[in-house]
C-alpha cells in the first residue's frame, strides 16, 4: 500500500503529531483528518507517514551526495588526484546512500538489532572523512575521543546521527570557523557523552527548547536558502531509539552544542 505495508506507516503515526501532515500543521491534521470517512482516516495517515519518510530520507542522502559532488569537482580542477584515499571516500559515500536507501525499506525494519560496539573507533573512522568535509566548507575540526567506550547499538542510526551533526554544522556555521567533538565518560550518570559544537552564528536561549521539533529554523538559519528543519529533529529521534538521550545548549565556541548521552558498556 503506498509502496510500503500499513504496518511500518502505523510504526511512524506517534512522529505525525509533531511532524503535521502532508507539511501542514498538526491543527491542520487535528482540525481535517478526524471528519473523513472512517476507510479514509487510515489512507489520509499513511499518505501523511510517507510524506514524513520521504523527506526524512531526503533530507539525509543531501550530506552524502554533497560530499561526492566535491570529491568529483576537485578531481576536475587538479586538486586532488586518484588515490586510493579518494576513491575509498568515494565508495564510502556511496555506500553511506545505500545504507540510507536499505534503511528506508519497510523489509528491513524488523531485521536491525543493537549489539556493542565501540563508539570510539567507530567515531575515530569518521575523523578522515569529517575532516575532509570540513575543510571543504572554510571550518575547522578538532577531535578529542576517549578510547574503549562501548555502546549498545546498531550502526545504521549511529552513522546517521552524525551526518546529520556534520550537517547541520556545515550548513550553519560561518567559514572560517570550527567543529568540536568530543567523547567520553561522564563523570557524574557514567554514560557515553558525545559532546559536539561548532562556532557561530549561536543559539538564542529560548529557541535552545525548539531544536527537536520538525521543520523548526532558528532566526538565524531562516536567512539561508538550505535546511528544512529536519536534522536535529532526526537526531533526536534516533537517538531515543538507542535509548539515549539528547540536550542542546549554547556552544562555548559561539554556536549550538549537542550533547548525547548513551547508556555505558563495561567492556
Amino acid at each position: 500500500m503506498y509502496g510500503c505495508s500499513a504496518k511500518a506507516y502505523w510504526s511512524a503515526t506517534p512522529l505525525l503529531t509533531e511532524f503535521g501532515h502532508m507539511n501542514r500543521s498538526p491543527a491542520f491534521v487535528a482540525a481535517v483528518v478526524p471528519h473523513f470517512p472512517s476507510g479514509y482516516r487510515e489512507s489520509a495517515t499513511i499518505i501523511a507517514a510517507e510524506n514524513a519518510l520521504r523527506q526524512m530520507l531526503l533530507h539525509d542522502l543531501k550530506l552524502p551526495l554533497t560530499v561526492l559532488k566535491g570529491e568529483l569537482e576537485a578531481l576536475q580542477d587538479g586538486i586532488h588526484q586518484w588515490t586510493p584515499a579518494v576513491i575509498s571516500s568515494m565508495l564510502g559515500e556511496l555506500d553511506q546512500m545505500n545504507t540510507l536507501l536499505n534503511t528506508f525499506e519497510p523489509s528491513n525494519e524488523e531485521t536491525r538489532q543493537q549489539h556493542p560496539i565501540s563508539l570510539s573507533g567507530f567515531i575515530s573512522r569518521q575523523q578522515s572523512q569529517f575532516y575532509r568535509v570540513a575543510t571543504q566548507t572554510g571550518l575547522t575540526l578538532r577531535m578529542h575521543i576517549q578510547p574503549h567506550l562501548w555502546v549498545d547499538a546498531d550502526i545504521t542510526p549511529l552513522k546517521r546521527i552524525m551526518q546529520n551533526l556534520l550537517s547541520n554544522s556545515i550548513k550553519y556555521t560561518k567559514s572560517p570557523g570550527t567543529i568540536d567533538i568530543q567523547l567520553k565518560r561522564a563523570d557524574d550518570t557514567g554514560q557515553c557523552e558525545l559532546i559536539w559544537q561548532d562556532s557561530s552564528p549561536g543559539v538564542s536561549l529560548h529557541e535552545l527548547p525548539l531544536l527537536a521539533r520538525a521543520h523548526f529554523r532558528t532566526h538565524s538559519a531562516t536567512h539561508t536558502q538550505d535546511g528544512k528543519g529536519l536534522g536535529l529533529w532526526g537526531v533526536k529521534q534516533m537517538v531515543q531509539q538507542l535509548n539515549g538521550s539528547v540536550n542542546f545548549s549554547q556552544s562555548s565556541l559561539g554556536g549550538l552544542g549537542v550533547t548525547i548521552s548513551l547508556p555505558y558498556l563495561g567492556y
